[in-house]
């Protein structure tokens, strides 16, 4: 869970300099990110069913889905 966490953080900074420059190739990479993230936290899931668990990946997902909106802003500037 802490990789995944991590993960989250690098797209987050990442996601945060790219709307600044209205850097295109960043929001493109963020989308790229999203989908590996989201990917990782279905195999989490997989692999732990613990309700607290489920709840920290729900909103982990969230988190990157709302990142991803802000990327196809850039995207789409």
């Amino acid at each position: 869970l802490e990789e995944l966490y991590k993960k989250i953080i690098e797209l987050y900074a990442l996601t945060l300099k790219m709307y600044h420059t209205s850097d295109r190739g960043s929001a493109v990479n963020a989308l790229q990110r999203r989908d590996e993230i989201m990917a990782d936290c279905k195999r989490y899931l997989d692999r732990n069913i613990d309700p607290i668990t489920v709840s920290i990946i729900e909103k982990i997902r969230r988190t990157v889905v709302h990142l991803a909106n802000i990327a196809k802003i850039v995207v789409d500037a």
